[in-house]
Parts: structure tokens; C-alpha cells; sequence
């Protein structure tokens, strides 16, 4: 699991997907979220706009729904978590 996931689980924290993130930032904390983007015609992956563009911005260049990308970023985000603490209920 990414660092950035394990440390906000381990607190038992959800997080919450802003439009105004980094896509930077987004696309580091799980293998499936670049995914996301790139189904959407959003090939951030080495990209270097990608380190200061916000969601919103880069959904906006590339003509992508922000909300629904957020959506399905947050969908996975929530499916971690749910793992997550579910292994530690055990």
C-alpha cells in the first residue's frame, strides 16, 4: 500500500477528494487512480503540469467532468479504507 494511504488508515481517517487537489498528489496515493484519469483521456503520469495542476484545472484543460472523476477517485479512496479497517477488525 502507498505510504500516503497507510499513514492516513493507520489514523483511521477518511480522506475526502477536493477538486481543488494536485493532481500530483491524487494520482500518488493508489495504483488504481491514474487509471482513472487516463480512462478519461487525463494521461497525467509524467506530466509536468500534473505537480502543480489542481483536479479541477486539469479536467477542465482536457475537457473531463471534475465531479465525476472526483467521484470514482473518492470511490476507490473509500473501498481502501473500507479494506483497510476491515483487516483490522479481524
Amino acid at each position: 500500500m502507498p505510504f500516503m494511504l497507510e499513514k492516513l488508515f493507520k489514523r483511521k481517517k477518511r480522506f475526502i477528494v477536493t477538486k481543488d487537489m494536485s493532481v500530483h498528489r491524487l494520482i500518488r496515493m493508489d495504483k488504481e487512480i491514474p487509471k482513472i484519469f487516463a480512462e478519461a483521456g487525463m494521461h497525467c503520469i509524467g506530466c509536468p503540469s500534473a505537480m502543480d495542476e489542481s483536479l479541477e484545472m486539469a479536467c477542465l484543460v482536457h475537457g473531463a467532468d471534475t465531479y465525476e472523476i472526483m467521484e470514482k477517485v473518492q470511490a476507490v479512496l473509500n473501498r481502501k479504507f473500507e479494506e483497510e479497517n476491515a483487516e483490522e477488525g479481524k
